[in-house]
């Protein structure tokens, strides 16, 4: 694979033509069970007009992708309670083809970049296989019960970056 047809770009929802949103529910479609057609309900309900779509592409196809969807939050600490925004870490897939070749670093590298330079908390929510991965990049597993996701079930992990999270001073996260 020649270096000079890989483009790794950040993008906002409302600036995705309907050609490039396809391509995205296509490589989502390819790592979930669900329709196309079910893909295109989800993305249309959750994500929102500034959301920030990491694209990795091979001679403009789409191979890689990672959503960073902007979400408010409560946070309680011991004594008081705020409200903030965070972004959600949601979809890092990459086409299988490209597997073991770095690129995922890529995405990982640059999302870290985009949460830091937003100075904002980045949760995720992944099963107990992929921590290791994720801690590559300098993520931090959350401890049990401070993260109130609908997302995080029982089999899943929270985990967190950026904007100096300190977890003994926070005690829950209400993702809203």
């Amino acid at each position: 694979m020649k270096k000079n047809c890989l483009n790794l770009f950040n993008s906002r929802t409302k600036d995705l033509n309907n050609a490039l949103i396809k391509q995205i529910l296509n490589l989502k479609k390819s790592h979930y069970k669900y329709s196309l057609k079910s893909q295109k309900i989800w993305f249309n309900k959750n994500v929102n007009d500034d959301d920030i779509h990491l694209i990795l592409t091979v001679n403009k196809k789409v191979i890689g992708y990672n959503l960073l969807r902007k979400k408010r939050c409560k946070i309680k600490f011991k004594k008081n309670e705020v409200l903030s925004s965070i972004l959600i870490f949601d979809t890092l897939l990459l086409n299988s083809r490209y597997r073991n070749k770095g690129l995922s670093k890529k995405i990982m590298i640059k999302s870290n970049h985009i949460i830091n330079q937003k100075k904002k908390i980045s949760v995720l929510v992944c099963h107990k296989k992929l921590i290791k991965f994720y801690e590559r990049f300098n993520w931090k597993k959350a401890p049990k019960n401070i993260v109130e996701y609908a997302n995080l079930k029982k089999n899943k992990y929270a985990m967190f970056y950026g904007k100096k999270f300190i977890k003994k001073e926070i005690k829950k996260l209400i993702i809203l």
